[in-house]
């Protein structure tokens, strides 16, 4: 389903390495995601436009290879990223220099706007009216400090994140294969925590938002595209839904995610040889970078993205309606998804954002999605909402019923 690029290097990747393979798909789709998402937006009908950007919340206990799995595919990711920062390092200093310069003569003013004020005359011929117009002026020049695109945050916290979102490169991911450095830490408490979730949910709609707490750096957050890909342990999936007193889900704070809890592969992973090489990994990175090399973000000349909208086919649409209404007659009281209304009811939007992934890697930012593609997000999305009914369901259970589980799976393993 993940196509012939990004299925074959996820194959290929996974028979060596026996990671989960669940995890390992995800980890490719979010790279994917990443390097596609500024490119365009997604039209499931005339008054519903999103963006294509996905978020994955892999659950998976310390062990089986998240790190791996992550540097394997997120590496032409990161290799981009320092290219291009060492493309404009000139630049960067120039602009640190300006800025520096620009303080500087801003410090000067406002020392003579302080003496003139004290000893009630000019300084150096200028009255203290003249320096307060120039001050004035002098802040409407001020510059730019330059920054190196930069695609991946990993430990920050929602005013760090919201900044850099507003000024930096406009497409980015929160990412990380130990999201207890984000969500887990010791400061990301209950307040702090939902405006963390609140601002990701802002992103995720792709609208504008503008900050408003008296933070040291604030601006409006415009035009911009945020993948999310986060790897955690059970432990942190269960802080993360205790904060605000459990009302993380209620603002929907979960269910924007494709959420999977993937089937651990320890203890049938014996050792094997490393490949001479991973021939079709490096088709998939080739595609990466040809993507983030060869297509222009689409920008406003303010520096906000303004994507084309990518249109679905007459035939793609009819199989989309088609499972959009079993999936919503599946959340009726006692239907097979009422327990998880909240992921359910994004069904829809999330099969055609990874419909929308899913052509871009493969056909680029033009064209219109057709039957093929949206049958196989289809089946990725529905998969990914029976994973959360499993997760979501078992975890509401009480404790013995877990420990029952938990001892089941354990006679299983023995029983080989």
């Amino acid at each position: 389903d993940l196509g012939q690029i990004i299925g074959e290097a996820v194959k290929e990747f996974q028979y060596y390495g026996k990671q989960p393979i669940s995890m390992v798909a995800s980890t490719a789709l979010a790279t994917a995601s990443l390097c596609c998402q500024g490119l365009a937006d997604v039209s499931r009908d005339s008054q519903n436009t999103s963006p294509i950007s996905l978020y994955f919340l892999s659950i998976a206990e310390s062990g089986e290879r998240k790190t791996s799995t992550d540097k394997a595919f997120s590496k032409s990711l990161r290799d981009w990223q320092r290219y291009k920062a060492e493309e404009i390092k000139d630049e960067v200093r120039i602009s640190v220099a300006q800025h520096a310069a620009w303080e500087a003569e801003r410090t000067g003013l406002l020392t003579a706007i302080r003496e003139a004020k004290r000893l009630s005359k000019p300084i150096n011929g200028k009255s203290l009216d003249n320096l307060k117009n120039e001050l004035e002026s002098h802040e409407l020049g001020k510059p730019e400090m330059l920054q190196p695109p930069r695609l991946i945050f990993e430990d920050t916290n929602a005013e760090a994140l919201a900044y850099f979102a507003a000024k930096g490169y406009p497409s980015f991911s929160l990412w990380s294969d130990e999201a207890g450095l984000t969500i887990g830490s010791h400061g990301m408490r209950d307040e702090r925590m939902m405006g963390f979730l609140a601002l990701l949910n802002r992103l995720w709609d792709g609208g504008e938002f503008d900050p408003s707490r008296k933070i040291a750096k604030t601006a409006p957050i415009i035009g911009r595209r945020c993948t999310v890909n986060l790897m955690l342990q059970n432990s942190i999936l269960q802080h993360w839904q205790e904060a605000g007193k459990g009302m993380t889900r209620g603002i929907g704070a979960f269910a924007r995610f494709l959420i999977l809890k993937p089937i651990s592969t320890m203890g049938s992973r014996e050792y094997q040889e490393p490949p001479e090489s991973l021939p079709k990994m490096g088709r998939f990175h080739s595609r990466v970078r040809e993507i983030m090399l060869t297509h222009p973000l689409p920008l406003n000349d303010q520096g906000q993205l303004r994507p084309p909208t990518l249109n679905i086919s007459h035939e793609a649409k009819q199989e989309w309606i088609k499972q959009f209404n079993t999936i919503e007659s599946a959340l009726k009281p006692k239907g097979i998804f009422s327990d998880i209304p909240d992921f359910a009811s994004k069904f829809g939007e999330q099969a055609a954002r990874i419909a929308g992934v899913l052509h871009i890697f493969e056909n680029g930012p033009t064209g219109m999605i057709e039957l093929g593609t949206m049958q196989r997000a289809i089946r990725i999305a529905i998969w990914h909402i029976w994973e959360a009914n499993l997760i979501f369901n078992s975890s509401s259970l009480p404790q013995k019923f877990k420990d029952a589980i938990l001892l089941l799976n354990w006679i299983l393993c023995l029983l080989g």
